[in-house]
């Protein structure tokens, strides 16, 4: 079964065809550390924003950035359109081609992300009941 979720991004519905278990699987372990670490240093939940970050900061690991788009992307279509997206659909528009991948990470693992921002409020609560008044 063929699971297809709607994004928006900027003004475009793009639907994104969710990956295998496997393929979710590996896009956890690809991004785990960046994730975890730049969660940590924020009271902010993992949102667009901070994945934004993360894909800035896989800049310099291109091998890293291009099988994560391979994952997310994989039978992506514009809505009301059959044809795959790819890069050159987003000439002169690549922050929206990075936040669709943001949000096509988010469609994949969201329930990882569920469970970081989670582990950290424990954790935070744990940390602030040991501190001395």
């Amino acid at each position: 079964m063929v699971n297809v979720s709607p994004v928006e991004v900027c003004g475009e519905t793009y639907n994104v065809v969710h990956a295998s278990a496997v393929k979710q699987k590996e896009l956890v372990m690809l991004l785990m550390l960046l994730t975890t670490g730049v969660s940590a240093s924020t009271d902010k939940e993992i949102d667009t924003a901070l994945l934004l970050g993360i894909l800035v900061s896989l800049g310099d690991d291109m091998i890293k950035l291009n099988r994560v788009e391979s994952i997310v992307l994989n039978k992506v279509v514009k809505q009301g359109t059959e044809t795959p997206i790819s890069i050159d659909d987003f000439k002169n528009n690549m922050g929206a081609y990075f936040t669709l991948i943001a949000e096509a990470i988010k469609v994949n693992i969201q329930d990882f992300f569920v469970l970081v921002d989670k582990l950290k409020k424990d954790n935070n609560k744990i940390q602030s009941q040991m501190m001395p008044d």
